[in-house]
C-alpha cells in the first residue's frame, strides 16, 4: 500500500481510505448497512492490506457508525497505527433550539464523535458541508482550536465549492489559525465537475482531495445490466438521485470500463478506482464484505496509461451538480 499525506500537515494516510457509511444499523437513508461483524471483518481484510485510514461521520448509521469502526479497530489495531476522520454538521435550527451556537455545536458533536469511537483524538475533523446559516469563520476557529489542543491533528471541508474552500483559508492565513488540509467531495469517471475548479485550487494549494463516491454507489463496478440486481442497487433510492437523470450518457462510460478491465484481466472497480488514484489524494471508498477490499486495493499497482485514461475520460460530458452540494442552499 502506498502512502501519502494530508495537505500541509503531518497526517500520514494510506492511499486508500475506507469509508464507513455502511457500518451500523439499517435506517431509511442507508438499508443496506452491515452488522457489527460483518464491519470488523471487512475493517480486519483492510487492515491486513494495509488500510490504515478510515472515515466516519457524526450523522452516519445514527451514530452505530462510528461506534462499529472505533469499536472493530480498538480490538484489531493500535491506535497511533490507525488514522480516523469523523464529520460533523453545522448546528441548524434543531440545534439553536437546544441552546447551542456554532461553536458549542462542534464542541458537543466531537466530544459525543469522541466517545462513540473510543478515542481522545481524531487524525482528521471535518465540517460535512458549508453552513449558509452559520458564521464560518467562527466554525473554522473553533475547528482550529481542536487542532491547538493536540485533540485533532488537521481539519478539512465537505461538500462546498472551492471559492468557498478558499474563503476561509485565506481567512485562516490571515488570522493565524489551521487552515482545512483536505477536501471531501462527489467525484468519479460519471461526474467529473470538481475538476473545474476545486481540483486545480487543490493543487496549486497543497490541499488534499479525498472524493466520496468513488465508484458511484456501485455503478462503476459491474455493467448497467446487472447493477439493479445488486442488494444496493435495488434500495439505494439516494444514488437514484443522483445518477438517475444521466443514465443514458453514463452508461457508454460504464462500458469503456469493462473494457479496460478485460484488457487488464482485472475487476471494474480496479480500473475505475485507478483511475482516480490518477487525479486525487485519496478516495474514501465503501466496503462491505471482506471480499470487496482486493479489487480496490489492488488499484494502487494498477497503471492506466495515457491512452486508456483518455479513453475513459473521452464519452464524459456536462452534468448537474446533484447530492449534498445542489440540495445545500442558502434559505430565500
Amino acid at each position: 500500500m502506498k502512502r501519502t499525506t494530508l495537505g500541509r500537515s503531518d497526517v500520514e494516510v494510506s492511499r486508500i481510505c475506507m469509508g464507513a457509511m455502511s457500518f451500523g444499523e439499517p435506517n431509511e437513508q442507508h438499508p443496506w448497512c452491515v452488522d457489527y461483524d460483518q464491519a470488523k471483518a471487512t475493517i480486519a481484510e483492510g487492515l491486513r492490506q494495509d488500510i490504515t485510514f478510515f472515515d466516519t461521520a457524526y450523522v452516519y448509521n445514527m451514530g452505530t457508525s462510528e461506534e462499529y469502526l472505533g469499536r472493530a479497530l480498538a480490538e484489531l489495531a493500535d491506535r497511533e497505527q490507525v488514522q480516523i476522520a469523523t464529520k460533523f454538521h453545522p448546528a441548524g435550527d434543531d440545534e439553536r433550539a437546544q441552546g447551542f451556537d456554532d461553536a458549542g455545536w462542534i464542541r458537543h458533536c466531537f466530544e459525543e464523535s469522541l466517545r462513540r469511537l473510543g478515542t481522545d483524538y481524531v487524525d482528521l475533523y471535518i465540517c460535512h458541508s458549508w453552513g449558509y446559516e452559520n458564521d464560518m469563520h467562527e466554525v473554522l476557529r473553533a475547528m482550529s482550536a481542536l487542532v491547538d489542543e493536540g485533540r485533532a491533528r488537521a481539519i478539512g471541508m465537505s461538500n462546498c465549492f472551492a471559492w468557498q474552500l478558499a474563503q476561509l483559508n485565506d481567512y485562516a492565513e490571515a488570522n493565524g489559525l489551521h487552515r482545512f488540509e483536505s477536501i471531501q467531495g462527489h467525484y468519479n469517471l460519471l461526474n467529473r465537475e470538481e475538476e473545474r475548479e476545486m481540483i486545480p485550487y487543490c493543487r496549486a494549494n497543497d490541499v488534499a482531495v479525498t472524493p466520496y463516491s468513488s465508484l458511484a454507489g456501485g455503478r462503476l463496478t459491474r455493467l448497467p445490466e446487472e447493477f439493479g440486481k445488486s442488494r444496493r442497487g435495488q434500495l439505494d433510492h439516494i444514488n437514484r438521485g443522483k445518477y438517475g437523470a444521466t443514465k443514458d450518457i453514463d452508461e457508454p462510460i460504464i462500458r469503456r470500463v469493462a473494457e479496460v478491465a478485460k484488457a487488464h484481466d482485472c475487476s471494474m472497480t480496479t480500473v475505475a478506482v485507478a483511475w482516480q488514484l490518477t487525479k486525487v489524494t485519496a478516495p474514501v471508498i465503501g466496503m462491505t464484505r471482506p471480499a470487496s477490499v482486493a479489487s480496490i486495493v489492488d488499484a494502487v499497482d494498477l497503471t492506466l496509461t495515457q491512452a486508456e485514461i483518455d479513453y475513459l475520460e473521452e464519452l464524459y460530458q456536462p452534468h448537474n451538480i446533484v447530492g449534498v452540494l445542489a440540495m445545500n442552499k442558502p434559505r430565500v
